[in-house]
C-alpha cells in the first residue's frame, strides 16, 4: 500500500515546489530593477540635410522598470534613441546633444521605464546639405577556383554603378563604391550571384541600389598549340632593292587559357612578327612576338623557335 502512494506523494511535492517558484517569480518581477541595454541610435533630419561625420550606431542606456516591464522590453526589442536636431536652413552646421537631450530621445513601448544614464553622455552632429552622385560599383569579391580552373577576364557587375545620396561634402571625395566583401571557394563553373552593395557609411551616405548581380567567367585551364603561324616583319626597309629573309618563316605557338576560349580561337587571327629595321638591326637575330585578337584573355606559353635568324639579300633587277 505504501508503494502505491509514493508516486502520488511525489506529484504533490513537485506541484507544491512549482507553485512556490511561480509565486516567487510573480512577486520578484513586480519589484523595480535596473538594467543596461545597447540600443540603436538614429538621427532624423530634413530631406535636404545629412550628416557629414559618422556617429555611433549604438548607445548604452541604464533603465529602471519592473521586472515584467523589462522582460517585455527585452522580448519585443522596441527601444531606440531617436534624435531630432533643431530645424535650421540648409548649410554646414554643428549641433550638440547633451545627456538630458539623449535621455529624452529614448523611445520604448514601456510606459513605466525610467532612463537613468546614457553612454556616451553627449553627441556632436556635423550636418550639411544633401547631394546625389553616381559612381561605379567596385566588386570586393575573392574567387578561389578549384585546381585546374581559373577566372577568365574581369569580374562584371549588373548594374555596374550606384546612385549615392548624402552630404555634399562627403560625396565630393567618393569616386567608386564597393560591394560587401564576398569570398567564393571551390569554383569550377561560371558565376552568376547576387551580392549586397556596401552600407559602410550608414547614416551619412545612402546607396540607392542595395543589391547587384556578379558575373565571372570560370573555365578549366587548357593549352593549345598552333603550328605553322606565318612570320612577318613590321620593321622598315627603306631600300626596295633589299629583300629580308627570315629563317624560319613560320613559328609554332603554345597558348594557355580557358578551354572554351581556346576551342574558339581561329588560327588565322594569330599574327607572329618581328621588327627588323634596315640600318639599325644588324645582329642577324630577332625575337618573334605575337599579336592576338583584342579582348582575348589568354597567355602565350612559348613561341618556337624563340629566336630566328635573318639576313638581307639584294634583288637583281633585269
Amino acid at each position: 500500500m505504501a508503494q502505491s502512494t509514493t508516486p502520488s506523494v511525489i506529484r504533490r511535492a513537485a506541484g507544491a515546489v512549482l507553485f512556490a517558484v511561480v509565486f516567487w517569480a510573480i512577486v520578484a518581477l513586480s519589484d523595480q530593477f535596473n538594467t543596461t541595454l545597447e540600443v540603436p541610435l538614429r538621427v532624423e533630419l530634413p530631406s535636404n540635410q545629412a550628416l557629414t561625420e559618422p556617429i555611433p550606431a549604438m548607445i548604452t542606456i541604464t533603465t529602471r522598470a519592473t521586472g515584467w516591464s523589462l522582460l517585455k522590453m527585452l522580448a519585443t526589442g522596441r527601444v531606440e534613441c531617436v534624435v531630432y536636431p533643431p530645424v535650421a536652413p540648409a548649410g554646414e552646421r554643428v549641433v550638440g546633444i547633451n545627456r538630458k537631450g539623449l535621455l529624452a530621445s529614448i523611445r520604448t513601448n514601456i510606459s513605466d521605464a525610467q532612463q537613468i544614464s546614457v553612454s556616451p553622455d553627449s553627441l556632436t552632429l556635423a550636418i550639411g546639405p544633401v547631394d546625389t552622385k553616381t559612381v561605379p560599383l567596385s566588386p570586393e569579391v575573392t574567387i578561389n577556383t578549384r585546381k585546374g580552373f581559373q577566372v577568365i577576364g574581369s569580374l562584371r557587375l549588373e548594374p555596374d554603378s550606384v546612385a549615392l545620396i548624402g552630404a555634399k561634402k562627403v560625396l565630393q571625395d567618393i569616386t567608386s563604391w564597393p560591394t560587401e566583401a564576398v569570398v567564393l571557394n571551390d569554383i569550377h563553373r561560371p558565376v552568376s550571384q547576387g551580392v549586397w552593395v556596401s552600407d559602410t557609411l550608414r547614416g551619412i551616405i545612402t546607396p540607392q541600389t542595395r543589391r547587384t548581380q556578379l558575373f565571372a567567367d570560370v573555365q578549366e585551364v587548357a593549352e593549345r598549340s598552333f603550328p605553322d603561324i606565318p612570320l612577318i616583319n613590321r620593321g622598315t626597309i627603306s631600300d626596295t632593292s633589299k629583300l629580308l629573309i627570315l629563317q624560319p618563316q613560320r613559328v609554332e605557338v603554345l597558348i594557355r587559357g580557358g578551354a572554351s576560349d581556346l576551342s574558339q580561337l581561329d588560327p588565322t587571327t594569330i599574327h607572329a612578327y618581328v621588327e627588323v629595321i634596315e640600318g639599325v638591326d644588324t645582329l642577324g637575330v630577332a625575337y618573334p612576338r605575337l599579336s592576338l585578337p583584342p579582348g582575348l584573355n589568354v597567355a602565350v606559353v612559348s613561341i618556337r623557335p624563340a629566336r630566328i635568324r635573318y639576313f638581307f639579300r639584294r634583288e637583281i633587277k633585269e
